[in-house]
């Protein structure tokens, strides 16, 4: 085996420098209380693996720190802690970045455990006026902005510096004045070029996370500063090259045994990842056709397979609770208040102050609230015939259309080999 591969693969392990010093890393764990014992990994050599989910159902075998759905984990952790998050996308043209931001919002919005997010996609033009977009914004809500295209934008738009500075302080203070403190916001920022936005005043260069999807001869330098890991930096040159050049690569899943997994480009492609200073490989398979997350201006416009008036016939649940559940979902999903009446709009105003001025823990409110209920109702799945006849049409409708996401997205953690 190739002396970069072995390194490679030991680098997948998590393994230590031969030159590490045992004396060393024995008194730091009688410190830290680490645990000296050999976990099976380091004995045999093997890297974890996961199941990924591709189109038509298929799976394929994947590193478990590579998957789509652990950088969307790490993305969402980060905005747990810091309620702002930016994450930089660099890909030459057809690279892949709007398919790239896509499969990680599914990963997002179809994981249960996640806070909820309101997506919005804009053009490259839409951050020059972004007072008015943030004023159009609902406050208290989470948002998941994705600006496509922002290659040279505000140097083409005649933006002077002093507007230039306007926009980044607008920015920085987004979430004080538009969105409110009990929000929280991931803004994705789509490059062609990764110098193309102006440093310090372009929210696209302060970026938490940075995610690369080609690397072209231009960029191999300012890839050392962005990725600061030259030895990682060099295998994904090796990858990106063998993607590129043949249409498939592979890389060694055990570096005691040389076992090797091959991939095909037409099912994912390597990726390379800076998430908060930790520089490392991942995996980006094709995006799901999902009407949720693949919103951008330059998807396929495609006719409905159902329209609104036989969805809403499809739905047997009582009237009074089907009009308040939809009425909640649409605002949910699109962020436009007016969709509430005007008590649910002052109830959700009201609402939102108080989670901006205390740290309540609504579970205990939600108790609170049920325990005031005279009849008493169970918290119990209720699968009736109506349900079950509502599921199966819409699993019918999921088999018309080419690509549809799984009903349900399995985690990293879930399936392992």
């Amino acid at each position: 085996m190739k002396r970069e591969d072995q390194a490679f693969a030991k680098y997948l392990n998590n393994e230590k420098p031969k030159n590490d010093i045992p004396e060393i890393d024995s008194e730091l764990s009688k410190i830290f209380g680490d645990n000296l014992e050999p976990t099976p990994m380091t004995e045999t050599g093997e890297t974890l693996m996961t199941t990924l989910q591709l189109e038509n159902g298929r799976v394929l075998t994947v590193p478990r720190s590579w998957s789509p759905s652990a950088l969307a984990n790490q993305i969402v952790s980060h905005n747990k802690v810091n309620s702002m998050s930016n994450v930089l996308v660099l890909g030459r043209s057809g690279g892949g970045k709007t398919n790239a931001v896509s499969r990680i919002l599914h990963s997002i919005h179809t994981n249960p455990k996640n806070k909820r997010y309101v997506i919005k996609w804009f053009s490259q033009y839409d951050t020059l006026e972004l007072k008015t977009i943030l004023k159009k914004m609902t406050k208290g809500l989470n948002y998941i902005f994705i600006f496509d295209d922002q290659t040279y934008v505000d140097q083409t738009s005649g933006f002077g510096e002093t507007q230039r500075l306007d926009n980044a302080r607008e920015w920085n203070i987004l979430r004080h004045k538009y969105l409110g403190e009990s929000a929280s916001l991931i803004a994705f920022h789509m490059l062609h070029y990764s110098k193309s936005a102006k440093k310090g005043s372009s929210p696209a260069r302060n970026a938490d996370f940075t995610i690369a999807l080609t690397m072209t001869g231009n960029e191999v330098e300012n890839y050392r500063e962005i990725f600061p890991n030259k030895w990682i930096l060099k295998s994904y040159q090796k990858l990106y090259r063998d993607a590129v050049l043949k249409g498939k690569w592979s890389f060694t899943s055990n570096a005691y045994t040389g076992e090797m997994n091959y991939y095909d480009v037409k099912d994912v492609r390597p990726i390379l990842i800076n998430s908060v200073n930790h520089v490392s490989i991942g995996i980006m398979p094709k995006r799901f056709e999902c009407e949720i997350c693949s919103k951008d201006f330059y998807s396929d416009k495609k006719e409905k397979i159902v329209d609104e008036v036989d969805f809403v016939q499809q739905l047997k649940y009582p009237p009074t609770q089907l009009r308040k559940t939809v009425r909640w979902f649409a605002f949910l999903k699109t962020g436009n208040l007016q969709f509430l009446n005007a008590q649910d709009r002052k109830m959700y105003r009201h609402l939102n102050r108080m989670s901006e001025l205390t740290d309540l823990d609504w579970n205990k409110v939600v108790d609170c609230i049920d325990m005031s209920k005279t009849y008493k109702t169970l918290r119990r799945k209720n699968n009736t015939a109506s349900d079950k006849e509502t599921s199966a049409w819409i699993e019918k409708i999921a088999e018309q259309k080419p690509n549809a996401p799984p009903e349900k997205m399995n985690l990293p953690w879930e399936e392992e080999k």
